[in-house]
């Protein structure tokens, strides 16, 4: 895990300090999220939704609450929530990231099919071009001399253009058009993918520190000095305990401490 630790920022792009950074990734996570509840609405409305929708949905509702926890806290952070957050974001990013490559193969491989163009049959291509010769040749050829007359200017927007070339056009066309929209899909997935793996570069940093200072102080949180009370809590309080202390382990063998 040495090679990760070198990898944390020190601070949110390179001048800010990291709780700046940790105060937007939350809010924006928190933003994103919501779309989790009024997804989950769109079932009382009629709107049907496949099976990934609806564990993206309530995948959304459950880690809402736990995202705008650590939002408040941010200004007095406790190691164990933070634990959780952070633990929750990676998970949540590795999720994201596998479903981007998922919809992206399904799209490579089905997409086109889509996006094909319609191609006339053989009979119907060799037809649509016996035609066309044979208008071409009325239209050209000058039977009182039988001299082919000068071939005029090629404009690709008159309308007596014969219809091989101007289908053959609108196939570039959408293929140049289909081609750019293919780019600025792949550019923007690549860039929005980079972008989340380092806002869970910098929670990561942050709840290093965080966990770093507990150790220096000789605590691992303020959140487990009273076993006492944590027993007397109900069985949601004491499964959000033990999540705490798992994921708190979790990043202290991450970052050898």
């Amino acid at each position: 895990m040495g090679f990760l630790n070198s990898a944390l920022p020190k601070k949110f792009l390179g001048i800010f300090p990291l709780y700046i950074g940790v105060e937007l990734i939350l809010g924006y996570a928190i933003i994103n999220k919501m779309s989790g509840p009024y997804g989950l609405l769109s079932l009382f409305t009629g709107h049907p939704i496949d099976f990934f929708q609806a564990m993206f949905y309530i995948s959304s509702v459950i880690v809402l609450p736990l995202y705008f926890h650590g939002f408040k806290e941010l200004f007095s952070p406790r190691i164990g929530m933070f634990s959780l957050v952070t633990t929750i974001y990676v998970l949540d990013t590795f999720l994201g990231l596998l479903s981007n490559l998922y919809f992206a193969l399904q799209w490579f491989t089905y997409g086109g099919e889509d996006t094909t163009i319609n191609k006339p049959s053989f009979g119907e291509s060799a037809t649509t071009a016996s035609e066309s010769i044979a208008s071409a040749a009325t239209s050209t050829l000058s039977f009182s001399s039988f001299t082919a007359s000068p071939t005029p200017d090629f404009n690709p927007l008159d309308s007596t253009v014969p219809q091989p070339y101007k289908r053959e056009m609108d196939e570039n066309v959408q293929s140049a058009s289909q081609a750019r929209e293919l780019f600025v899909i792949i550019a923007s997935s690549v860039l929005l993918n980079g972008v989340r793996i380092y806002f869970t570069l910098i929670l990561l940093a942050f709840t290093k520190i965080l966990i770093r200072m507990g150790k220096n102080e000789g605590i691992q949180s303020n959140d487990f000095n009273d076993l006492n009370y944590m027993q007397g809590e109900t069985k949601f309080g004491r499964v959000l305990y033990f999540l705490k202390v798992k994921c708190l382990r979790i990043l202290q063998t991450v970052y050898n401490y």
